[in-house]
């Protein structure tokens, strides 16, 4: 391994349902630390539907400061946290939300579904997976993470929109998820029936 390439312990593989209504799915994503279990990140590694998306290494940092100003009373959308990534996917942002639901650090606003707000103690969460096993995780190469890209999703002319400018912005994901890849007591299922759009946050607000 390169001397400047970091070194990651895996704390969690896992499957979470896609955030948006009307999204078909799941995704798979990892939680990471470093070695010395100071810092939490995630990544992406898996979506069963096809379509774009980062595989960057998102530092927990850097999502708690896109979510920052907003509370219970001040709810937010996926786009939101868009500010977590370099890579321009929209599929991303709610991919990550998918991620953040199944963790139970945010939560659906009842009635309002694009809308989401925090929920758990995220302190709490943050100390208990900084505890948990880990195994030394390598990030794949570039190369390889984009080389079984797939065609954006899309279900209506503003996801299309969307997704065709991001298609060449440089992300580095598109993989489906492997057969057989599981999380701690969950398993990314097939997606089935026509394929619906990543991420409502698409039109505009």
């Amino acid at each position: 391994m390169p001397q400047d390439t970091p070194t990651y312990l895996s704390l969690k593989l896992a499957a979470a349902r896609k955030a948006s209504p009307r999204a078909t799915g799941d995704i798979t994503y990892r939680i990471l630390c470093n070695e010395n279990r100071t810092l939490l990140f995630f990544t992406i590694v898996g979506n069963d539907g096809g379509g774009y998306w980062s595989r960057e290494i998102l530092p927990f940092e850097r999502i708690e400061s896109c979510l920052a100003e907003f509370t219970d009373s001040n709810p937010f959308r996926a786009k939101n946290l868009s500010g977590a990534f370099i890579g321009r996917s929209v599929n991303s942002w709610g991919f990550l939300l998918a991620a953040l639901r199944a963790e139970g650090l945010v939560a659906p606003v009842p009635d309002s579904p694009h809308q989401h707000q925090k929920a758990g103690n995220w302190a709490d969460w943050k100390d208990t997976m900084l505890r948990a096993d880990g195994e030394i995780y390598v990030p794949p190469a570039k190369s390889e993470a984009s080389s079984a890209s797939q065609p954006p999703e899309s279900g209506n002319s503003e996801a299309t929109e969307s997704a065709g400018a991001d298609s060449g912005a440089g992300d580095s994901g598109g993989a489906p998820v492997p057969p057989g890849r599981k999380g701690r007591g969950s398993k990314a299922r097939p997606v089935g029936g026509t394929r619906e759009p990543e991420n409502d946050d698409a039109r505009p607000a």
